[in-house]
């Protein structure tokens, strides 16, 4: 698999490395796998620099619905995307678009320390009374 996650849970964070070819099955189970059983609704650093993806306009629009679900049920955190490949680039940004629907934190970055810096100030997701 080319997603490789690490849960830090005395931060509350977790971190994702990407590489490869990155396919709608591989962010859809790193979604409802890794997010939500081992980091629910933890802050995530997904760092896909340098890989690309193979996905379809409609595959986007799923997994923009899922994460969208998965945040209202507290199940997602904020999401720091970093991406340096041109195609992943113009996906991750319709992933973005589509989840401001959802009022879900998702910004897309060229590098890691800007990243960081905005999970810094959007990376805490507080949990719903109730």
């Amino acid at each position: 698999m080319p997603i490789i996650a690490r849960v830090e849970h005395t931060s509350g964070r977790l971190y994702s490395r990407a590489s490869g070819i990155l396919t709608y099955e591989d962010l859809r189970y790193h979604l409802t796998e890794t997010r939500a059983l081992l980091a629910r609704g933890y802050p995530e650093l997904f760092d896909a620099s340098g890989a690309e993806a193979e996905m379809s306009v409609a595959q986007i629009q799923s997994l923009s619905n899922m994460s969208g679900e998965m945040f209202k049920r507290d199940e997602l955190g904020a999401t720091a995307i970093v991406v340096t490949g041109r195609m992943l680039f113009g996906m991750t940004r319709m992933y973005e678009k589509l989840n401001a629907d959802y009022i879900s934190p998702v910004h897309i970055f060229l590098d890691v320390p800007p990243a960081e810096a905005w999970l810094a100030k959007h990376g805490i997701h507080l949990q719903k009374n109730g």
